[in-house]
């Protein structure tokens, strides 16, 4: 039984050796799961190439049956700005309890993890505590920018019409009155509601902005 079980795990790991496409993964750095925990990093593998597209690994998924369909171990070129700030090996944690838990693999090397600048509230999310920035993960050694992606500050024309097109798609846009209450109502959102948090540009005219929709207000809102 146990000999039948290390065959198949070795055919398994034999196979995505042999098939694996480009994965990509997130470098994370997360806060404890309870009270009193120590942050912990891990890779998070989100997304696989096939052919000309990208598809995204299962999150809807817990258990044995969410681990075989992913990678059981990966070696990772760890990349930001273009420049490649390391090389780290991980390995499946097994069945996920937790649905935040899904996709991620602890990290198996033991060089030092790369980091980029100090913790910070930036990247906290909802847990709220101060974490490294995440950082890309890439199962081919590739990590330059060709494109030169660099944050930059959008002319008011540009901004004009992406307030505008939002508009477009969001005509009807209802919030909470006050913070804690879940009662949607109706709100008229004016231009300056609909803010613009982050902007990328590329030096082939191209620009990518931070979650539009979801920065209408500071509260509670529900975009339809």
């Amino acid at each position: 039984m146990f000999a039948g079980l290390v065959l198949v795990l070795g055919r398994f790991c034999t196979a995505w050796a042999q098939e694996q496409p480009v994965i990509l993964g997130v470098l994370e750095d997360t806060p404890g799961r309870y009270y009193g925990d120590p942050n912990y990093r891990s890779v998070r593998i989100v997304f696989r190439k096939e052919g000309p597209d990208w598809k995204a690994f299962p999150s809807d998924c817990l258990g044995q049956a969410c681990a075989v369909q992913y990678p059981p171990a990966m070696t990772w070129t760890i990349g930001f700005d273009g420049r490649n700030v390391g090389r780290i090996t991980t390995s499946n944690a097994g069945g996920s309890h937790f649905y935040s838990d899904i996709g991620q693999q602890k990290i198996a090397s033991l060089e030092p993890i790369p980091t980029t600048g100090k913790p910070s509230q930036e990247f906290a999310g909802f847990l709220n505590g101060p974490v490294y920035r995440p950082l890309i993960a890439n199962s081919k050694p590739y990590f330059r920018d060709p494109e030169h992606w660099k944050s930059t500050q959008l002319s008011n024309e540009i901004v004009g019409l992406l307030r505008k097109a939002f508009r477009l798609k969001f005509p009807k846009v209802s919030n909470c009155e006050n913070d804690g209450q879940s009662v949607e109502k109706p709100w008229l959102y004016k231009d300056e509601d609909i803010k613009i948090p982050k902007a990328y540009s590329s030096n082939a005219s191209w620009s990518h902005l931070s979650d539009t929709g979801n920065q209408v207000s500071g509260q509670s809102d529900v975009a339809g």
